[in-house]
């Protein structure tokens, strides 16, 4: 799937270099959301250790 991401980061940012990088707000939006649920799953992990 990382590959696949990585891709098209790639082929949005050569598009939208003009205007506000694609990739950028892809990952202003879904980092937080991403690490938010890294750290559910390190609570729920520790929780249940």
């Amino acid at each position: 799937m990382w590959w696949l991401f990585s891709y098209y980061l790639s082929y949005y940012s050569s598009i939208a270099v003009f205007d506000v990088p694609l990739w950028f707000v892809l990952s202003c939006i879904f980092f937080p959301i991403l690490s938010l649920l890294l750290v559910c799953m390190f609570v729920l992990f520790f929780k249940n250790d």
